[in-house]
């Protein structure tokens, strides 16, 4: 038997994180809130559901594509909600050339915890 990590303890060390002081911190705390739900939501559909995603970085477009074929309209704000996060978690890794404040970790966060509550429903 495998025991497969719990991504969405993610979601904890991004609230650790946002406790600190600085702008890593907070862009940081994003980029694990995004991919705890992520990995837990790619999880789910490869495992429950039989979706096979390619092992590069077309499988962010990947899951976001497969949740928003759903036909249950909850799965598919999921998956919008889902590529927002995605939105900010590449703002925060890869746009040096912003800021990113305290502010908008909580936020990433409080979308992070959003889809976390709605993840059973896929």
């Amino acid at each position: 038997m495998t025991i497969q990590f719990d991504w969405l303890r993610y979601l904890d060390v991004a609230d650790h994180l946002q406790l600190q002081q600085g702008e890593e911190f907070f862009r940081s705390a994003t980029s694990r809130a995004y991919y705890g739900v992520f990995c837990s939501i790619r999880d789910i559909l490869e495992q429950r559901e039989g979706h096979p995603f390619p092992r590069n970085q077309s499988i962010h477009t990947e899951v976001v594509r497969v949740l928003r074929g759903d036909l249950r309209a909850t799965v598919v704000r999921l998956g919008n909600d889902l590529d927002r996060l995605r939105r900010e978690r590449n703002r925060a890794d890869y746009q040096t050339n912003t800021r990113f404040k305290l502010s908008d970790g909580r936020i990433s966060l409080r979308l992070a915890r959003t889809i976390q509550s709605r993840i059973s429903g896929v």
